[in-house]
C-alpha cells in the first residue's frame, strides 16, 4: 500500500518558479521545501529560473496544497492487451502505467492505494507521463522523493513536450513514491505526474518529442 505520496509544483510566472515538495505522513504534514533547482528546458525549450517562495507554516498560516485524493469506486479498471485503459475504475498505485489518464486532481488529506483512472479520450486532469520501477535497497523517505522528483523533473524535461492545444495553460508535475520500508519492500513503482491546474482535456497533455 502506498501510504504516503509526494507532489512538487512549478509556479509560473513568466515561467519562473521553484520546486516545492509535500509530504503527506500518519501524523500530518510534513512539508520541506526543496533547494531551488534549474531546470533547463524543462518544457518545450523553455527554461524554469528559481525564484524565492515564501515558506510554508503548518501552525497559524493558511497552507493551500493540491494533493491526489483516491476516489472512492466498487469497480475497477479494464485494459486492453496493450495496456490501454478501456473502462476507467479503480488502479493500484503500483500498477499505474505511462500514458494513464486520471479524471480529477484536488485538494484533501489521505493515504493513497487506489487511484481512478479513465480511458484519455474522456475527460481528464491528469496523466502519467512516465512510471517506472526503483530498485536496491530502501534508503529512505527523503532519499526516495529526492530520486523520484529528479528523475521525473529529468524525463519531463528530455522527452516531453506540450501539445499545442495545451500551451500557456497552467500545469504541474507530480510525483508518487512509495515512502515507507513496506510498502518498498511489496513495490518499488515510482510514478510521474501532469496535471493541469484546472479544467480537463480530452486530448493529450504532453507529448514525445
Amino acid at each position: 500500500m502506498y501510504r504516503y505520496f509526494s507532489v512538487f509544483f512549478i509556479f509560473r510566472v513568466a515561467f519562473k518558479g521553484q520546486f516545492v515538495r509535500a509530504t503527506l505522513t500518519e501524523q500530518g504534514w510534513a512539508q520541506q521545501e526543496v533547494d531551488k533547482v534549474e531546470a533547463a528546458r524543462l518544457l518545450n525549450g523553455r527554461t524554469l529560473h528559481p525564484s524565492p517562495w515564501d515558506r510554508f507554516s503548518l501552525i497559524g498560516v493558511a497552507v493551500v496544497v493540491a494533493i491526489i485524493v483516491a476516489v472512492s469506486s466498487s469497480s475497477h479498471a479494464k485494459r486492453d492487451a496493450s495496456g490501454n485503459v478501456t473502462q476507467g475504475g479503480d488502479s493500484k498505485v503500483g500498477a499505474l502505467r505511462t500514458g494513464d489518464c486520471l479524471p480529477t486532481m484536488t485538494g484533501g488529506n489521505t493515504k493513497v492505494s487506489d487511484l481512478n483512472v479513465v480511458p484519455c479520450s474522456q475527460a481528464h486532469q491528469a496523466e502519467v507521463f512516465y512510471a517506472y520501477d526503483l530498485s536496491g535497497s530502501f534508503p529512505g523517505s527523503d532519499a526516495v522523493g529526492a530520486e523520484v522528483q529528479k528523475t521525473c523533473a529529468n524525463y519531463l524535461r528530455t522527452n516531453m513536450k506540450l501539445t499545442p492545444a495545451d500551451k500557456g495553460k497552467a500545469i504541474s508535475p507530480w510525483t508518487l513514491y512509495p515512502d515507507t520500508q513496506e510498502t518498498w519492500d511489496s513495490n518499488k513503482h515510482a510514478v510521474c505526474i501532469l496535471a493541469l491546474d484546472s479544467g480537463t482535456t480530452t486530448s493529450p497533455i504532453a507529448v514525445a518529442k
